[in-house]
């Protein structure tokens, strides 16, 4: 199994140590990240891709359970929450959630979810169990066409639609581009606009702007933006350019 990623989400400095202390005497090779509220947890969710969030419920900015709630429709890590409060369990237990560690806890009950949660990813990567959509479903009054999500090149905000591109053909569906961010297979799906994700197996050429901005070159011959905002994602996939 691969090295496992760890984000440690909690305010409370006192907290992150004592977490990180524990899993430093666990034999999981791990990589860990830590995370000081609840918008940078959300934020490093989205950047880096956890395999297992120990997430505070109580933090400044969005709560453990508002990050929850936002992440209903996206892909989201092995979630272990951690709290002082034993009122939220029964409402933490409405989401997907691995194990909910009640503080102050000690080393054995923190194996004992660190454990649960491998056993979780051991079993997806066994199993190849992947929830999120492999193909769409273009609906046309009676008819139907399935496009497969390796053959899409981009996604383009339009409207109260999305348009989907291929080689060849585009089709349009009613869906946010927020909607659709998260659910798609594999690293290949890149948001690199508030209007654009592009499949980087099609980006044939990539070129800066004056204004920060990049234009990216398809294979098709398509040209769409990436925004400096999101241009770090890009760089990640591909490397500095």
């Amino acid at each position: 199994m691969k090295e496992i990623k760890i984000l440690i989400a909690d305010d409370e400095a006192r907290s992150r140590n004592l977490l990180s202390l524990y899993l430093s005497k666990t034999k999981i090779s791990c990589t860990l990240i830590e995370a000081h509220n609840g918008d940078e947890a959300n934020m490093l969710i989205e950047k880096e891709h956890p395999d297992i969030l120990f997430l505070d419920i109580n933090m400044p900015g969005m709560t453990g359970i508002e990050i929850l709630k936002s992440r209903v429709d996206k892909a989201i890590p092995a979630v272990i929450l951690t709290t002082a409060f034993a009122e939220y369990a029964l409402t933490s237990y409405d989401f997907d959630i691995i194990d909910y560690l009640l503080k102050p806890f000690d080393y054995e009950r923190l194996l004992k979810a660190v454990n649960k949660a491998v056993r979780y990813l051991r079993f997806l990567e066994s199993s190849g169990q992947d929830e999120r959509p492999r193909h769409f479903i273009i609906k046309n009054g009676i008819r139907n066409t399935i496009v497969n999500a390796r053959d899409i090149m981009y996604f383009m905000a339009n409207g109260a639609y999305v348009k989907i591109a291929s080689a060849d053909h585009f089709y349009l569906i009613k869906e946010t581009l927020q909607q659709i961010e998260g659910n798609l297979p594999g690293d290949n799906f890149i948001r690199i606009h508030r209007s654009f994700i592009v499949n980087v197996n099609f980006i044939k050429e990539i070129r800066s702007l004056l204004n920060g901005d990049y234009s990216i070159l398809l294979s098709n011959g398509d040209t769409i933006r990436a925004s400096r905002t999101f241009a770090w994602r890009l760089k990640s996939a591909l490397g500095n350019f």
